[in-house]
């Protein structure tokens, strides 16, 4: 167990990071971790890293404005555990969840079906390539526009992407009370895709007074993606989110981006001023952990 602040002169957020692991599992653990370090400081971050499932009681649970789900696979809690989880949430309290927090195997029906509203059910429907993201710009009935969401403010609209895709049962999309924030368009080499998946996603959660807040996305299982501005951006957003200290982080709006071929950016500016460009897969490069980089300064 692991403590970590640099809370300022703001009002601290205790965040409690749960990253209960599978010892076989090659999850990006670490590089969330280090993302979150690298957030605290402008968020008034007070972090408690843990991998102890006993933390998971009401008055345990109490003082944390957020709980991260750390790459948190299958069902690792008891049943009151699992109470616990669940009231905290009814109560107003926050969640973030990373990539693999979405892979229960369909263990804990609340937590699939009523909270996150997306699993990744079977082993076979995971898969690895290019893929186009997208923030959510298509108006649909009953449903909130994702991409005027306050978490999304400063991210680009379109980003490539190279990762680990996600077939989802049930499928967030379906779920009137979700919002999805991003899509990513899979380019298939193996199986048949959808056109179009939520990568992430968030909600209010509870009929009180105070609702609880989640935000998740699937993106991503590549270390590398933890270090890019715009992703830390989306992250220290939904921080503030769902903590319900504020809307946003002040990020600058992105700059113009310019479409290459299938949809796809042929450049685009990323939070730091820093240009990308889109690279073919003959000119991928290896950066560790199996992670490729379709992207170049």
């Amino acid at each position: 167990m692991l403590w970590f602040s640099t809370a300022g002169a703001a009002a601290p957020i205790p965040v409690l990071v749960f990253e209960k692991r599978i010892p076989t599992s090659i999850e990006p653990y670490g590089a969330v971790d280090s993302m979150l370090q690298r957030l605290a400081p402008s968020l008034s971050l007070v972090l408690r890293f843990t991998q102890d499932s006993t933390l998971f009681t009401p008055d345990s649970l109490k003082p944390y404005r957020i709980i991260v789900w750390n790459n948190v696979m299958r069902n690792v809690l008891s049943g009151p555990q699992q109470a616990a989880f669940q009231a905290y949430m009814e109560a107003g309290g926050g969640y973030l969840g990373f990539h693999a927090a979405a892979t229960n195997r369909r263990l804990w029906p609340w937590y699939v079906d009523d909270f996150l509203g997306g699993d990744n059910y079977a082993q076979d429907h995971i898969a690895w390539g290019t893929s186009s993201i997208y923030a959510d710009t298509v108006a649909r009935a009953g449903r909130a526009l994702g991409a005027s969401h306050p978490i999304m403010e400063g991210v680009p609209s379109v980003l490539p992407h190279y990762g680990e895709w996600y077939w989802w049962n049930p499928n967030p999309a379906d779920n009137p009370a979700i919002t999805v924030l991003q899509w990513y368009q899979p380019r298939p080499v193996d199986k048949a895709w959808p056109a179009a998946l939520p990568l992430s996603w968030c909600r209010e959660y509870g009929s009180g007074p105070r609702k609880g807040r989640m935000f998740y996305t699937q993106a991503s299982h590549e270390s590398a993606l933890y270090r890019e501005a715009w992703y830390q951006g989306m992250a220290g957003n939904a921080m503030k989110w769902v903590s319900q200290t504020g809307a946003n982080t002040g990020l600058p709006k992105p700059r113009p981006l310019a479409t290459g071929d299938a949809g796809m950016p042929a450049s685009f500016y990323s939070l730091d001023g820093r240009r990308w460009d889109w690279r073919s897969a003959t000119e991928s490069r290896d950066c560790g952990q199996g992670c490729l980089r379709f992207l170049r300064p």
